[in-house]
């Protein structure tokens, strides 16, 4: 039975994609910040796998030592998923030196410290899989969402760059682009309903993506056009559109 660590275990995308693997066959374990809703989610997903056991660790991405975390787990998995981000926020971030920083170190900095530590491992053991959740703003960066879209650029860039010096190690590396997802993240803006997905269809995506063995994914498919037909529009275009 493969396996799959989740970072970022409580997230709704997180959520939604350990249930989707563990109901493909794949062992799940969940890791996050906080081990109340750590427990909640695990129990919730067992309940929802048929009674699975599913083990969870408490781990602070931001402060937490991860190479020590690694070498304390026994049997490494097969595949590790990471779902961390912090979201953007329209009203402070430009202004909040702080808050800026955090976003930063959140969505992209914590992250390379734990990846460079998976791809190295992975790298070793000839084989693996990473699964890391970009998205759709590190192609789209508007007024409203520069200081998010910075961090989840840097965050593809390094993906990718992992993707081609991996490549011929055994190891895969999957970058996940959704768009707009019903979560807490978008809570705060004014999204048309049918520009909005779910976490369960990305969830489904990326298991899809896993087996077909792509390498970069545009969750819903649809983004993938329109990101397209955006990058051709002229800058003064995008302007006027506001968008």
């Amino acid at each position: 039975m493969p396996s799959l660590l989740v970072i970022g275990g409580t997230s709704e995308i997180a959520k939604a994609t350990a249930l989707a693997f563990g109901q493909d066959g794949w062992s799940v374990e969940l890791l996050g910040r906080n081990q109340d809703n750590l427990q909640k989610a695990a129990a919730e997903l067992s309940v929802k796998m048929g009674h699975a056991t599913i083990l969870y660790h408490a781990f602070d991405v931001m402060d937490g030592n991860f190479s020590d975390f690694w070498k304390s787990q026994e049997n490494k998995p097969d595949a590790v998923l990471c779902s961390v981000g912090l979201g953007f926020d329209p009203k402070h971030s430009q202004y909040d030196r702080s808050l800026t920083e955090k976003i930063y170190r959140t969505n992209f900095f914590s992250l390379v410290s734990i990846l460079d530590v998976v791809a190295s491992s992975f790298e070793n053991r000839g084989s693996g899989l990473i699964v890391g959740i970009s998205s759709l703003a590190s192609e789209w960066s508007r007024a409203y969402n520069y200081t998010y879209s910075a961090s989840k650029a840097a965050l593809t860039a390094y993906l990718a760059g992992l993707r081609h010096k991996l490549a011929d190690k055994g190891v895969r590396v999957i970058t996940v682009n959704p768009g707009f997802v019903k979560t807490k993240m978008i809570e705060s803006l004014e999204v048309p309903p049918y520009l909005i997905s779910s976490p369960e269809t990305v969830a489904r995506d990326i298991l899809m993506a896993v087996k077909k063995k792509k390498e970069v994914i545009y969750t819903p498919r649809m983004w993938r056009w329109i990101i397209f037909i955006l990058k051709i529009l002229p800058e003064w275009i995008l302007k006027r559109l506001k968008i």
